[in-house]
């Protein structure tokens, strides 16, 4: 600092850092300095404050003694505690050699009740040589450089060092069994999660299998929103497709009630051998029906497919269809259940469906094969259109898709054009 007369002032020309311990044994015995703690100074292992009170003082001259006073006597009285990190205490009482090893080094310092400490004389290439020392440690100060120190301990307190050791070795044993068994479990409840989801799927899998070898372009990923069922439930539900529970038949098969397993009254329309429709049908309508949701469309619960079994779950209609309701001559009873503004509103029903499968749905379609015994009554006599295997879609504003050939019932056939009109045609032979 300089004085400056004209500002009356001290001015500081430089500060230094001072290192504190750079002061001479600044710790006192065993106390170990360090610039980056506070306090500077601490204890080594197996070491207490001296003086306890000037150690919380700030005073660390009187430096640190033993916990455990040494037992050179016995045989197993004293051991050796390895430090590291450390500069080497002050050597003004040691003694070293040059071909020693640290081996021959620890004999000869446990020989020796006056040693206190050992290490290598030169701690490069591995280490060699051999330095001793008789007196308690002093000038300890943290260093950076792997420098390993072996200090004379007490056997008890290298048991306690050991056993803090082990113990911390057991926790970390004992964590990493626990983390390696919950990853196993995970491991086991994952596969078993994948193992049930491809059990629930296998019989998705013959169906996607019976459409991939009919039409290898087919999506069949598009089947997903559609639930799958398997036949061993629907045997259950129709008490193995009893005849007393065939509720009609049509052309894709016999139709049978059955009761699911949560108590639900559905519909099953299952494919016979000497149906005329099959697979080009049932895929028609899985695909097609899947993205419909109308009132006046029926509604498609799930499926089945296993080998040559192919099965449609509807929901149950209580009233069967308009041709036993209205077209039945011979059942005059059963025709005039119906008035004329029920049939009315029959009309209007199947006209909002229509509509919306010509119009307002995502996928516009036209049934082609409409006729009153594929449209259906609930309990409040609402219609629904059923039987989409002969459906075709359009895309846009066109109304007029060709076709291959002749399809649909004789009498509602308009001809092998697939329009709108055609498909009024049909509203009006119902």
């Amino acid at each position: 600092m300089h004085w400056v007369e004209r500002i009356q002032e001290w001015i500081v020309y430089g500060a230094f850092k001072v290192d504190i311990c750079d002061r001479f044994a600044f710790c006192g015995p065993y106390g170990s300095c360090s610039i980056e703690k506070h306090p500077s100074c601490t204890c080594m292992p197996g070491f207490e404050p001296r003086n306890p009170e000037e150690w919380d003082a700030s005073d660390w001259s009187s430096g640190c003694t033993r916990k455990t006073p040494l037992n050179c006597g016995n045989v197993n009285g004293d051991g050796f505690r390895r430090t590291t990190g450390h500069k080497a205490p002050d050597t003004r009482r040691s003694w070293f050699n040059v071909s020693m090893t640290l081996g021959e080094c620890e004999m000869a310092c446990r020989r020796n009740c006056s040693c206190t400490a050992y290490a290598n004389l030169d701690i490069r290439n591995g280490g060699s040589g051999c330095l001793l020392w008789f007196d308690e440690l002093i000038d300890i100060r943290d260093y950076d450089e792997d420098h390993d120190i072996y200090i004379r301990m007490a056997a008890s307190e290298l048991a306690d060092h050991q056993t803090d050791s082990n113990r911390r070795k057991r926790l970390f044993t004992r964590v990493l069994s626990i983390s390696s068994a919950a990853l196993l479990l995970c491991a086991i409840a994952y596969a078993c999660k994948k193992r049930i989801k491809r059990l629930r799927m296998k019989g998705q899998g013959d169906m996607e299998y019976a459409l991939d070898k009919k039409n290898t372009s087919v999506q069949t990923q598009l089947l997903g929103d559609i639930p799958f069922i398997s036949l061993y439930k629907l045997a259950k539900a129709t008490n193995n497709f009893c005849e007393s529970n065939k509720i009609g038949e049509g052309d894709f098969g016999p139709v049978y009630k059955g009761v699911l397993e949560d108590g639900q009254e559905v519909a099953m329309k299952r494919l016979s051998d000497t149906s005329q429709q099959g697979i080009d049908e049932f895929k028609n309508e899985v695909i097609s029906i899947s993205k419909l949701q109308h009132r006046n469309l029926v509604k498609l619960l799930g499926y089945c497919v296993l080998g040559n079994e192919m099965i449609l779950i509807y929901e149950l209609t209580q009233q069967k269809h308009t041709k036993t309701n209205i077209s039945n001559c011979t059942d005059e009873t059963r025709r005039l259940t119906l008035d004329w503004p029920q049939r009315f509103q029959i009309i209007l029903g199947m006209a909002r469906g229509i509509l919306y499968l010509h119009q307002d749905s995502r996928l516009q379609i036209i049934h082609r094969d409409l006729k009153a015994g594929n449209i259906l009554l609930d309990g409040d006599i609402n219609p629904k259109i059923s039987d989409f295997g002969l459906a075709r879609k359009f895309v846009g504003p066109d109304t007029i898709a060709k076709t291959k050939k002749v399809v649909g019932t004789y009498g509602y056939i308009f001809s092998g054009v697939c329009s709108t009109r055609a498909f009024l045609y049909k509203v009006r032979c119902i």
